[in-house]
């Protein structure tokens, strides 16, 4: 397969390149390193405190880290299997070399937690700078690379300690190594050296977040292999039928519709002829080094799932419901979310660059870019089978993309190089697109602040700032575009991406009251002195992680997971049998001679009461829930007062 570029200006010629060409590359890339780093790195010092579902994979690290069991991770005492301890390993590991929670002087804190996301970010993107420099040009690498560090998407969950940029990361590594071994020399040592690692890669992935690299690697990487040449032919036919229509002829209509039928039948004959389905799938066990790969795949993962369904029996249907059960939509916490809910979530994790995505998901079959053909076809599956296979699972949740967002990355670098290395033909349209853009904005400004001042008024005027000011650096950028000056725009638009989250994340992370009923909650607990070895029972869901691992109050699950997978196979339908078995357990804990306390939302107090339970306990404290009143948490206790 040949690798062309884009940019003739950043091809090696066969003269060496003048030393001063050298250095200023050389700085150029130094500046973009340090962009990179910045951008992904410097956020995880500072912010907001830790969500719930961040502390949690904190707090399972922390707990691997004082029990000393690396095999099977615990939450809170509790075996906690139903997600891959990848994320729990570099966090726990990490917590040996950096120091302790001041707070708490317990292991792991949100700097510890969150750095592993930052590191893979800047990995990824480094990643991506080279993947996009190898299929393209060194300068698509560049502009790839900026791109993706200064979009929405990286900005947000580099410093988020979920285990969403871990599996991006396994899942970038995993295409690099496959399109850089596609390439080798068959034979060769370098392509057997990549396709070892992208086997390693696809397998770290599982150990990430379990069945996602499936999805998110080898089914577009199949659909490229199969597709590749077929959607080549599909493509030229319908570029030859768009150029002789053009040329508005007479008889140009059906000249058209022969070349777009052609294509067609070449893309066919290609597929289920010569070489065909058969032929192409023997060649992908010779060439791709199959057999050896799934061995080496599987003993990445496998081993930790057969030890742990040995220890642990019922992993194996909690596996079935935290993975099966989801994709068919049997997960209990399933919403009714449309077949479109991605697409304005994918826009939005690809700002500020979502003005070129048209282009972009359109590039594999745009005359200009033919020469790229092959290697946009490959981020365009990956970016599009992603998308669409999470499309049409039942459960769905935002950050389910994150591992097809770097292949729009990589699109949008492509095309972000040629608009800014040729700005001529949008310079026109920007001078009158720019006055109606500053006016849309400064309507959004003064939208934005009064719907802040109702939803968030302690922050309303800080946010509104930064706005303005990202409002203002963009014309700016904008101005510099339409005055010829289009790489400064590129920059100026990428570095204004970065200031206005880190203002926003810095600034205003601090102030944001995220953990205010958490608190509050210790608070309740601490003024009726309650112990902190005494049983505190969640009444109907999981721990809140952030009581544990940022106020070291330990509490515990009334029903846990294990029992749940073995008597319920469809929660969905079990609503009514869970509620009942939630108050007996609740019952029978309150009329115990031994202390016990409750932690219930409002509502569901509301159903004790109906069962009976209200003169069982009493109510010691509210922690309470600004949004949604509903969901204040109440302590309730059977001691006596």
């Amino acid at each position: 397969m040949n690798v062309t570029t884009s940019s003739p200006a950043d091809e090696v010629g066969t003269h060496p390149e003048h030393p001063a060409a050298t250095s200023r590359r050389w700085g150029l890339d130094l500046v973009i390193l340090l962009f990179v780093f910045v951008a992904t790195l410097v956020p995880v010092t500072g912010g907001p405190k830790m969500g719930d579902h961040e502390a949690l994979v904190a707090q399972c690290a922390r707990d691997m880290r004082m029990t000393g069991n690396w095999l099977v991770p615990h939450y809170l005492g509790e075996p906690y299997v139903r997600k891959p301890p990848l994320p729990y390993w570099i966090i726990a590991g990490l917590s040996y070399v950096l120091p302790h929670d001041p707070n708490t002087g317990l292991p792991v804190t949100t700097f510890i937690a969150r750095l592993p996301s930052a590191l893979a970010a800047f990995g990824t993107v480094l990643l991506l700078w080279k993947l996009a420099a190898f299929m393209f040009s060194p300068r698509v690498g560049r502009v790839t690379a900026v791109v993706g560090a200064s979009s929405l998407f990286f900005l947000l969950y580099a410093p988020n300690a979920t285990v969403e940029m871990l599996l991006t990361f396994c899942c970038v590594w995993a295409h690099f190594h496959f399109w850089i071994g596609v390439n080798q020399p068959l034979g060769s040592n370098k392509r057997r050296l990549h396709f070892f690692f992208y086997y390693v890669a696809l397998g770290m992935g599982m150990m990430a977040k379990g069945p996602f690299p499936l999805v998110m690697v080898a089914l577009p990487i199949a659909a490229w292999w199969y597709l590749d040449r077929p959607l080549s032919f599909v493509a030229q036919g319908t570029q030859q039928a768009w150029s002789i229509l053009l040329q508005r002829s007479p008889g140009s209509g059906k000249a058209a519709l022969r070349a777009y039928g052609q294509g067609w039948t070449l893309a066919l004959a290609d597929l289920f002829g010569n070489p065909g389905i058969g032929r192409r799938t023997i060649q992908a066990f010779k060439e791709l080094y199959i057999l050896p790969g799934l061995v080496v795949f599987a003993l990445c993962f496998v081993p930790w799932m057969y030890l742990v369904g040995r220890e642990h029996p019922h992993a194996w249907n909690l596996w079935n419901w935290q993975y099966m059960q989801r994709v068919q939509g049997k997960y209990d916490d399933t919403r009714p979310r449309g077949i479109f809910y991605y697409v304005p979530r994918i826009a939005g994790m690809v700002l500020p660059w979502v003005f070129m995505v048209f282009e972009a998901a359109a590039a594999p079959w745009l005359r200009k870019y033919a020469r790229e053909r092959s290697a946009l076809l490959y981020a365009g599956l990956w970016a599009l089978i992603g998308a669409v296979v999470m499309s049409l699972i039942e459960f769905k949740k935002p950050y389910y993309v994150a591992p097809m967002i770097p292949a729009l990355v990589l699109l949008l670098g492509v095309v972000a190089e040629r608009f800014y290395a040729e700005p001529q033909r949008w310079i026109r349209p920007g001078r009158v697109l720019l006055p109606i853009l500053a006016l849309a904005g400064v309507g959004g400004l003064i939208g934005g602040y009064f719907f802040l001042r109702r939803e968030m008024p302690d922050l309303a005027m800080a946010l509104t700032i930064i706005a303005a000011g990202t409002l203002v650096l963009l014309l700016l950028a904008g101005l510099a575009f339409v005055l010829g000056r289009a790489w400064v725009a590129f920059g100026l638009t990428a570095t204004t991406s970065v200031l206005a989250f880190m203002a926003s994340w810095f600034f205003c992370g601090q102030a944001m009251n995220n953990i205010g009923k958490v608190t509050a909650l210790h608070q309740v607990l601490e003024d009726n002195g309650v112990p902190d070895d005494a049983d505190v029972y969640w009444v109907s869901r999981r721990q809140d992680s952030r009581l544990s691992f940022y106020y070291a109050r330990y509490t515990k699950q009334m029903i846990q997971p294990a029992e749940i997978v073995n008597l319920f196979v469809d929660r969905t339908k079990s609503h009514d049998n869970l509620r009942s078995m939630v108050m007996d357990r609740a019952r029978s804990l309150l009329e115990s001679p031994k202390p016990v306390y409750l932690i219930l939302d409002r509502d569901e107090y509301g159903l004790a009461k109906m069962a009976g339970m209200g003169n069982l306990a009493r109510v010691i404290g509210f922690a309470p829930d600004e949004a949604k009143k509903d969901s204040d948490w109440m302590v309730i206790t059977n001691v006596k007062e």
